[in-house]
């Protein structure tokens, strides 16, 4: 069991041995049902979700939740315990943003904020927990046309112009804003040779097919096949980071290997094995929004969306989650991936409501997923079912 906090009690002095006793493999739990939720709701042939952003803005939430408030909001994210609080799932999240930001080879950004309306007074350990543990910038302003600005221009500075906005307006109820952006940038270990870029037909989930730019290459990859898929990992330079891809074997329905992925992650790629691998991809640009909410209430995040959550630890002012927000996007071309995500954790008045060479031909709708190979976090997921539409 999980050595607990009271619920009022500051934790930022706390030295963060107490994150030794949380496996960061449960990262990868709320990362899948995230997904596998996402994917279930959505009606878009291309998705793509940053599981990282979604926890880190929940978790500079949850900092200042109580009761069942907390338990729930830690069970969603993986991490139930009882009581709520958490020290050491904080102090594992700080770790892990310490380590993915401590990167040699790979372009990362990782910015939280708070944006408190002028009308709200934060309480001093609130405002604590979440600059010792996030590294929160703290704003406050007032949430019309010029502060909804500012959020929007930090939002595009954080994730070098990639996400420009989260929020077009904020309702007069709105009180607090927590967000978390995200930017990644990496090359390839062993790029794409761009004159074996050569448009090929790609077959969308209704069998019909589009044309597409298919990157190709034959290489010493990593490699797991089984009776649903064929998975490898891509290397990224200096192999910190690595893109995961996971293409349904023909016949197989992808909502059966979304579903293996929530169970058996783990399971699946724990004996994966290098081998020469000719590998066909095609290059894709993915950009994505949608609210988390439906998705986090039904992975058991209730309470929160409601007027009896109990926000005591943010402030004197009765809130509750109005709104989960996330924008993302994604770029894979010959060189390597860009992506981007803003996370937008919206806050309200309760009071206000309203060698033999195996073959990989990705040419058919196909899972992603970049992972930080030390920690085993999924920063980005996402599917491809029509790599040419760009939205």
């Amino acid at each position: 069991m999980v050595a607990m906090s009271a619920c009022a009690v500051n934790r930022s002095a706390t030295d963060c041995e107490a994150c030794d006793t949380l496996q960061a493999d449960t990262a990868c739990t709320f990362a899948t049902k995230l997904f596998g939720a996402v994917n279930a709701a959505a009606d878009n042939e291309n998705i793509c979700i940053s599981p990282a952003s979604a926890r880190w803005a929940l978790a500079m939430t949850a900092n200042g939740a109580c009761g069942a408030t907390a338990t729930e909001m830690y069970t969603a994210l993986g991490y139930p315990v009882e009581g709520g609080r958490s020290t050491a799932f904080d102090c594992l999240q700080k770790k892990n943003i310490q380590t993915l930001g401590q990167s040699e080879y790979a372009e990362i950004n990782i910015a939280n904020s708070l944006w408190a309306h002028k009308n709200i007074k934060l309480k001093d350990a609130f405002i604590a927990d979440n600059e010792y543990f996030y590294g929160a910038e703290i704003k406050n302003t007032a949430f019309d046309d010029e502060g909804i600005k500012s959020i929007n221009d930090w939002c595009s500075r954080q994730t070098d112009g990639k996400i420009t906005s989260i929020v077009e307006k904020l309702s007069p109820a709105t009180r607090l804003l927590l967000i978390n952006a995200l930017y990644f940038k990496a090359g390839w270990a062993n790029p794409f040779n761009e004159r074996a870029t050569y448009k090929a037909p790609f077959t969308l989930a209704d069998g019909t097919t589009v044309m597409v730019d298919m990157m190709h290459r034959t290489e010493q990859e990593y490699y797991h096949e089984d009776s649903i898929m064929q998975a490898t990992a891509l290397q990224f330079e200096r192999g910190e980071y690595s893109l995961l891809l996971i293409l349904p074997k023909e016949g197989v329905a992808m909502q059966q290997v979304v579903d293996m992925l929530e169970k058996h992650y783990d399971k699946n790629f724990a004996r994966v094995k290098k081998c020469l691998l000719q590998l066909s991809v095609p290059k894709f640009t993915v950009e994505f929004g949608t609210t988390l909410k439906p998705i986090l209430q039904k992975m058991g995040m209730e309470v929160a969306f409601t007027a009896d959550a109990d926000f005591g630890n943010i402030s004197k002012t009765s809130l509750m989650i109005d709104d989960v927000l996330q924008k993302s996007r994604i770029a894979l071309d010959e060189q390597g991936v860009e992506a981007a995500a803003v996370t937008a954790v919206q806050m309200r008045l309760t009071s206000m409501l309203q060698r033999d060479v195996i073959v990989m031909d990705v040419n058919r709708p196909f899972i992603y997923a970049i992972i930080h190979n030390a920690t085993g976090d999924i920063l980005f997921i996402g599917k491809t079912g029509n790599p040419a539409d760009d939205n």
